[in-house]
């Protein structure tokens, strides 16, 4: 695979790796692994999306309770948030950075807060604006909303589906997507297949050819970078 494929992000890598760069747009994606330490506190300069595959990390707010995150576990730090952070021992994590400089942090970033994503929050139907995309059935969507940055360029949601299938086409944007519910299979219709299960993780960079194809009941996160 190449940095315009549909990639599988690997929990049992044992070196840190960045996944995809790409500075123009202002998008990190990676693997971190970080032995037991702590950062004080200080204004976050960029947008973050978590997802703690090992060990715990625990991000410590100024005059309220601290946030810890375990496996499994996934969290968005946003832009201008003033925290401290802890790491146990042989912690690791995926993230997906954003950084430009035309974002401005939310006026209430400190309440906000470290934001929590938790699969049993409710999810509301949404609208489908394009039925042409589907080979067979259209599916319904349904989506929970975590947090956008104020440029509307970082986008971080959970999102469910009934099964469908689309034609490839090129992908109109960067997505890390944490599966937590169901199977899917992602390909470009040609060199690239790969079947992706619940608790795996994919990531899409922008204009790679994209298919997908699931026959149940899928849900997952999503963290969305849009192209300038």
């Amino acid at each position: 695979m190449n940095s315009d494929s549909i990639m599988r992000l690997d929990p049992y890598a044992i070196d840190d790796k960045i996944y995809f760069e790409n500075k123009t747009d202002g998008i990190t994606t990676g693997l971190r692994h970080l032995g037991a330490c702590s950062r004080a506190m200080e204004k976050t300069s960029y947008d973050e999306f978590i997802h703690v595959l090992k060990g715990s990390l625990s991000i410590i707010l100024k005059n309220r309770p601290r946030e810890s995150f375990g496996a499994g576990q996934t969290f968005i730090i946003p832009k201008g948030l003033i925290c401290g952070r802890e790491l146990s021992v042989n912690s690791k994590f995926y993230y997906m950075r954003f950084e430009d400089e035309t974002s401005q942090p939310h006026d209430n970033v400190q309440d906000l807060g470290v934001i929590r994503l938790d699969p049993s929050d409710t999810i509301e139907e949404i609208p489908i604006s394009d039925t042409s995309q589907f080979q067979g059935p259209i599916p319904k969507h349904y989506k929970h909303s975590y947090y956008t940055d104020t440029t509307g360029r970082f986008l971080v949601a959970m999102w469910n589906s009934d099964p469908f299938e689309r034609e490839v086409a090129p992908f109109n944007r960067y997505e890390l997507m944490i599966f937590l519910k169901g199977s899917v299979n992602l390909s470009d219709n040609h060199n690239i297949s790969e079947n992706f299960q619940a608790h795996e993780a994919a990531f899409v960079p922008y204009k790679a050819p994209y298919k997908w194809k699931s026959e149940e009941y899928l849900s997952k996160y999503y963290c969305i970078i849009m192209p300038k």
